[in-house]
C-alpha cells in the first residue's frame, strides 16, 4: 500500500469515526444533493503530506498557485460543496532534478475533508494528499 493510499485511508477512517463520513447510519439518511451543500471555504496554503515531494498550493478567492517542488503552477478554481474543480495549471517548465511532485500537474478536482485535501486527477483517481501548512 502506498503512503498516499495509507494517508487517504487513515483520513477517511478518522472522518468516519468522527461521524463526518458515510457509514451505517449514513445509509439510512437520504442523500443530500451536492448543490444544496454549502461551499467549504478553500483558502490558505496546503502542503504535500509526503515531505520529500515539495508540493504546495495556496487557495485564495478562486485562484490557486503554488509549486510542485520544482515548477511554479497557477490556475483558477470553482467550489461546489466540498469539491474544488481546478482548471488546468499554467506552469513554468524548469528542468527538475531531485525529488519533486509531478503528480500535481494532473490535478482536476480537490476534495476538502477539513484536515486534508485529497487531490484527484481527470480519471477520478487519487493523485496525492495535502495538509495545512503549519
Amino acid at each position: 500500500m502506498t503512503l498516499t493510499r495509507k494517508i487517504v485511508t487513515g483520513a477517511v477512517a478518522a472522518l468516519a469515526v468522527a461521524g463526518l463520513a458515510g457509514g451505517p447510519s449514513a445509509a439510512a439518511q437520504p442523500p443530500v444533493p451536492v448543490s444544496s451543500v454549502p461551499a467549504v471555504p478553500f483558502s490558505g496554503t496546503w502542503v504535500d503530506v509526503n515531505p520529500v515531494g515539495g508540493a504546495k498550493l495556496t487557495f485564495d478567492r478562486g485562484r490557486v498557485s503554488g509549486t510542485d517542488g520544482c515548477n511554479g503552477v497557477g490556475s483558477s478554481y470553482t467550489v461546489n460543496g466540498n469539491v474544488a474543480d481546478v482548471a488546468p495549471f499554467v506552469s513554468t517548465l524548469m528542468a527538475c532534478t531531485g525529488p519533486w511532485s509531478p503528480w500535481l500537474q494532473g490535478v482536476s478536482t480537490v476534495h476538502h475533508y477539513g484536515a486534508v485535501l485529497v487531490v484527484h486527477g481527470e480519471d477520478g483517481g487519487v493523485l496525492g494528499v495535502l495538509r495545512p501548512d503549519l
